[in-house]
């Protein structure tokens, strides 16, 4: 359909350990994101969410099933030109400084010379690191390493955002600005999809949510079923 985004079929990843044990790290899910909404992944830890995200961005192959993202099937490299990904945790070159990162992200996404500087000076005023512009990476913060991962995720404007565990690390200032951000883009006509295992941000920020557990989706939630997500994530997590 034309306002679905990605289209995940079928999507298996299993992994052979020894002695011949396998692990169904995804065993088989299906969903779409559509196109302008917040989609909120939700699950405990290990339950499949950054290994279907891995597959989406084409980091590692499925096993079986398939992923399209505008139409175009995963891990096609034109599958990926208007995506902005920002993994669980995120790792640079740590003697790069802050500023650096953002233009040589600028530069990679072929954003015009003339452009870079305005767009770095505002996503670290956006983002609160105009301090930290000319420290080392290595000397940031695991929530500072979030906020300049995420800044460098949006600056070429990607229509799709695909974030693992994006509040991770955060302070509770610094999740209010994700928080207000990820509303501010959504209002622009932007696609996120995030996964989390915290049930406050998914309410707070979703129009639907996937919840998954042991590499199986239990349930798809539109924001009027989300009156009850704690209750209804706990019961169905347990039950399985």
């Amino acid at each position: 359909m034309a306002d679905e985004v990605v289209k995940v079929i079928n999507l298996k990843k299993v992994y052979k350990q020894k002695l011949k044990k396998i692990i169904k790290a995804v065993d088989g899910i299906s969903f779409s994101i559509k196109r302008g909404e917040i989609l909120g992944f939700l699950g405990p830890n290990g339950a499949g969410k950054s290994t279907t995200i891995k597959i989406m961005i084409g980091l590692i192959r499925a096993t079986e099933g398939k992923v399209f993202i505008n139409g175009v099937e995963v891990p096609a490299p034109e599958s990926r030109k208007k995506i902005g990904f920002l993994p669980e945790h995120p790792s640079f070159i740590d003697t790069l400084k802050g500023k650096e990162l953002l233009i040589f992200s600028a530069l990679i996404h072929k954003i015009d010379k003339a452009k870079i500087k305005e767009k770095v000076c505002s996503l670290l005023a956006l983002f609160d690191l105009e301090d930290a512009a000319e420290r080392e990476l290595r000397k940031y913060s695991k929530g500072m390493l979030q906020k300049i991962g995420f800044a460098s995720a949006i600056i070429h404007e990607p229509d799709l955002l695909i974030l693992d565990e994006p509040m991770s690390g955060l302070d509770p200032i610094a999740r209010y600005q994700f928080k207000k951000i990820f509303k501010e883009l959504k209002e622009r006509g932007k696609t996120i999809f995030f996964s989390s295992h915290i049930i406050p941000d998914v309410e707070d920020l979703c129009d639907r949510v996937v919840i998954i557990n042991k590499g199986k989706i239990i349930q798809i939630l539109n924001k009027e079923d989300m009156k009850d997500l704690e209750e209804v994530f706990i019961k169905v997590v347990q039950h399985r």
